[in-house]
This record gives structure tokens, sequence and C-alpha cells, in this order.
């Protein structure tokens, strides 16, 4: 018979809550951008001199890129590890 291994183990526990709030606040930010984002439209119509539908198509852009991720949130998460993604988040942000 074997003798148990005496090393401890080098994987972290599993937080699901910890997870669960990193999220709620990227959710946050992600609205709160989206409440400060007229303001900023306004600044910029003012100072580059640009049409209001150019601003519109911007904005529509964004919108849409948007909501393209988070549709793909849930099939994504069934296939890749959750931890895996919020790496990936955390490289690709600025």
């Amino acid at each position: 018979m074997p003798a148990a291994s005496t090393r401890p183990s080098t994987a972290e526990p599993v937080r699901p809550r910890v997870t669960l709030w990193l999220l709620a606040i990227a959710h946050a930010v992600n609205h709160a951008q989206a409440v400060v984002l007229p303001l900023i439209f306004v600044k910029i119509i003012d100072e580059f001199g640009v049409g209001v539908q150019a601003v519109a198509f911007v904005a529509a852009a964004g919108a849409i890129s948007s909501g393209a991720v988070q549709a793909s949130y849930a099939y994504v998460t069934r296939h890749v590890a959750r931890t895996r993604i919020m790496a990936a988040g955390g490289l690709l942000s600025p």
C-alpha cells in the first residue's frame, strides 16, 4: 500500500463568493460608465466638432458589442473555467 503524501496541496480553495463579488463589481462599473458616457459625448461634440449622428453611431456600436459579449458569456462559461475568463479579462482590459 503506498504511503500517503505529507506534502501540502498547492491548489488554493475555490471561493465562489469572491468570484461573484468581483463579477458584481465589474458589472456595476460597466453601468456607471454607461451613465457617464452622455456627459463625455457632449464634450466630444463641442471639442471635435463632430455631429450628433457620429456620436450616436459610436454609441450604438458600443452597445451592440457589449450585448454580444454578455450574450456569449453563458455559452463560454460552460466550456472555459471562470478563473481563466477573469484572468483573460484582466489582461485585456486597459
